[in-house]
């Protein structure tokens, strides 16, 4: 919020306004008002925009969602997400002051780190032939609008990933798309003891005869080529949807 609020002066083209301030903190059903060429618009503070949901806020009732990094693929289509460490790198590229001086993670003593929607598809860009990232682009583009599924991006280490869940998956995001082109589905969080599943059995089953894979606790899904792998995403997302 205080960087928003550094920042605010120079936002004017990620508001699409030439008159804008903020009105008031409502804190509810969103942070604060503010007005822009003399509309008012609702706007939440997140520092991942996947916090929105995973916080069970309504997305009608907020028109700006202001994060640190926009990590929810799948984020309805009337918010505005406003990305500050975007904004804080335009800034720095157009020779504005200098907002942020040493970035760096909050706890780098922690597995992984977040990425952004844009760092995903940009190194998935990066890795594959156009044609290759054209067809997975287009896949995404149209699962980012299926009803029921829902994508943000996972943490790792070195790998991005863009991860795929629904309701029926209770909070969990078991189906992947590395940035290398690779993808994974994993049915078990092996990562608690017991194990605890990811999808109830049936699900588990129509996906594991979809793919024909071992019964494994996870798998990375075997393709020839990406149309193959494409087409086994569908059918997964398929199942995942249905539910």
């Amino acid at each position: 919020m205080i960087l928003f609020g550094a920042l605010l002066p120079y936002l004017g083209k990620e508001l699409g306004a030439s008159e804008y301030f903020l009105d008031e903190w409502t804190e509810r059903p969103t942070d604060c008002t503010l007005v822009a060429d003399g509309k008012k618009l609702a706007v939440e503070f997140e520092t991942y925009s996947s916090h929105f949901k995973e916080q069970g806020h309504d997305p009608n009732k907020c028109d700006i969602l202001v994060c640190w990094k926009n990590d929810w693929a799948s984020c309805p289509k009337k918010i505005r997400i406003i990305e500050l460490c975007d904004v804080v790198s335009r800034l720095k590229q157009e020779g504005l002051p200098e907002i942020i001086r040493n970035e760096r993670p909050k706890h780098p003593d922690r597995a992984g780190r977040r990425y952004s929607v844009e760092e995903f598809m940009a190194k998935l860009k990066e890795s594959l032939e156009e044609s290759d990232f054209q067809k997975l682009k287009s896949f995404i583009d149209e699962t980012t609008d299926k009803p029921g599924i829902e994508l943000m991006t996972g943490k790792g280490r070195k790998i991005a990933t863009l991860a795929f869940g629904s309701r029926l998956t209770k909070g969990s995001y078991p189906l992947s798309l590395e940035s290398s082109g690779k993808a994974g589905i994993v049915y078990y969080n092996v990562n608690v003891k017991p194990y605890a599943r990811n999808m109830d059995e049936k699900t588990e089953n129509e996906i594991r005869r979809a793919l024909g894979e071992p019964r494994k606790k996870w798998h990375y899904i075997r393709a020839s080529n990406t149309d193959e792998l494409i087409e086994k995403l569908r059918r997964i997302v398929d199942i995942l949807a249905e539910a």
